[in-house]
């Protein structure tokens, strides 16, 4: 930490659909949102980025492969807090009944991460399971059904977090997607939070 700032914090959300939330000393610094579209045939991802440097305002682009837009994250929270060093966390893959959609879902959590691990402090990123930081930053019991813990992201993570109602605002119209189906954008938000408040886990 350099003349007393405080350290960014960048989490995420994995997914073909996921999010990234970057905080600093004063809430919310950036969050990024990407999905899936079809370009000349062929899928790509098209990644947001609202951030407070220019007051929330969603600029987009195209990028072909998840580990570009997990590149382009890592590279623009360098870029503008200035720190080669960062905590990096990220909800861990849930392991469901379904075999093939956890595994499938865990290289697209290593694609995306994999290029922020250079810079996370320690060539580490923290892991946290989506019911643990639902249940200790909101209460939610830990198995609580998938649409109650939706809810509860999209209720109750924006107020915590000052910058991060502008955010979901501005990339839901900049992806066309309601703010109702950016769920994922107030969890990486959440893990964000989680990380900066229990540090070891």
């Amino acid at each position: 930490m350099a003349g007393g700032a405080t350290l960014p914090l960048l989490g995420f959300d994995p997914g073909l659909s996921g999010a990234a939330t970057l905080l600093g000393g004063s809430g919310v610094d950036a969050v990024w949102a990407w999905r899936t579209r079809q370009r000349g045939g062929e899928r790509c991802f098209q990644l947001a980025v609202a951030s407070r440097t220019v007051d929330f305002v969603a600029v987009s682009t195209f990028h072909p492969t998840l580990s570009e837009v997990g590149t382009r994250v890592a590279r623009q929270v360098v870029r503008s807090t200035g720190f080669s060093r960062f905590p990096v966390w990220c909800e861990a893959v849930h392991i469901g009944r379904n075999a093939k959609t956890s595994i499938q879902t865990s290289w697209y959590s290593g694609a995306l991460v994999g290029p922020a691990q250079k810079f996370a402090l320690g060539r580490e990123v923290s892991h946290v399971q989506a019911s643990v930081w639902r249940n200790r930053l909101l209460g939610l019991p830990i198995r609580a059904k998938r649409e109650v813990a939706k809810d509860a992201s999209l209720r109750f993570i924006p107020p915590r977090l000052p910058g991060m109602a502008d955010a979901l605002s501005s990339l839901a119209g900049a992806l066309e997607l309601s703010e109702d189906d950016l769920d994922h954008v107030t969890d990486s938000g959440g893990v964000a939070e989680f990380g900066r408040r229990f540090p070891n886990g």
